[in-house]
Formats: structure tokens, sequence, C-alpha cells
């Protein structure tokens, strides 16, 4: 509370402050008051365009308030300044997931997966929108990418368990759920 209102006794004074308007984004944001904090990152980017964790700041409250065509816009703005901007990538597939176009997510985190090639998140992803559609085969090779980049990877033990009982592999999906359980 006491920083919060140091901050505002500040931008009373210097509206334009974007380091202290960013700063109680963050706190509303930690307090839960989403709407708000998506407006104070809006703000801090009319004062500085190029702030690039103010953009990821307000993508990421936009998923939480399950705006997500607006996350999505948000983070193909941040990819256009930013290419090669490996969150940025994971959050537009899961704002474009969300939105139903999975083979849009699925490319956006291809892209993702290229960039950072140890995470196991993308290819789990993928997986899973893969699950969704019933394409057990390619959710078994994405579960199985990602959990080459991290076998510890628990969630993908149970994607591939689950793929296993599709197609019929009883000792496939016993032999991960016990992974996932020793993992977990």
């Amino acid at each position: 509370e006491l920083a919060f209102e140091t901050y505002e006794a500040l931008l009373r004074e210097r509206p334009r402050e974007a380091n202290a308007l960013g700063r109680t984004g963050v706190l509303v944001e930690q307090q839960g008051r989403l709407t708000d904090a998506a407006e104070r990152y809006r703000r801090v980017l009319v004062i500085d365009p190029d702030d690039e964790e103010k953009w990821m700041a307000l993508g990421a409250v936009l998923l939480r308030l399950e705006r997500r065509d607006e996350a999505r816009s948000t983070f193909q703005t941040l990819l256009g300044r930013n290419p090669g901007s490996y969150a940025a990538r994971v959050n537009l597939g899961v704002a474009l997931e969300g939105l139903g176009k999975d083979e849009e997510a699925v490319e956006a985190f291809q892209s993702a997966s290229r960039l950072q090639a140890d995470d196991p998140d993308p290819c789990f992803r993928i997986a899973v929108v893969r699950s969704r559609q019933e394409r057990w085969n390619d959710a078994a090779m994405w579960s199985g990418r990602a959990r080459d980049r991290d076998p510890a990877h628990f969630l993908s033990h149970v994607n591939l368990a689950r793929v296993a009982e599709r197609l019929g592999d009883a000792g496939g999906a016993l032999r991960h759920y016990r992974a996932f359980l020793a993992t977990a």
C-alpha cells in the first residue's frame, strides 16, 4: 500500500512517469485488479511504446482476463518489434489456441520451439492441441519431443499415457502413468 501510494503521489506530479506508472500496474496486478493493471500498462505503452516488458505484461493480463483477441493483437505487435521473442511466441500460441485457431497456435508453438530448443513447453502444447483433435500419432510425437527435451516433464508423460490408451497400448499407458507418478 505504501509503495502504491508513493507511486500515485509521484504520478499526480508527473503523470507521464512511465516507470512509476508501470510499477503501479504491477502492484494492482498482484492485488488481482487485472482490468486496472491492463489500463495502466496501456498508458505506459502510450508514453513508451518500446517497453517490451510492459507489452508482455499487458498481453499476460489480457490472457488472464480471457480477452484472447486483444492478447493476440498485443503479442503480434510485440513480435513485430521483436520477432525473436520466445515468450511472445508461446503466449501468442496460447491466445490463438483459446480463440480456437489451432493450426495458427501450432505454428506459433513450433516457432517458439525453434527459438528455445531446450524448453519442452511448446512441444507439449502442440501435443495437447493434437490430442484434442484426436490426431494421436502426432500427439505422441510431440509429447515425445517434449519428454526428450526434459525427461522429467511429467505432463508429457500424462499426455503420452492418454495417447497410448487411445492407440490401444495398455503397457505404454501404464509405463507413462508410472513415470508421471514418479516425477509428479
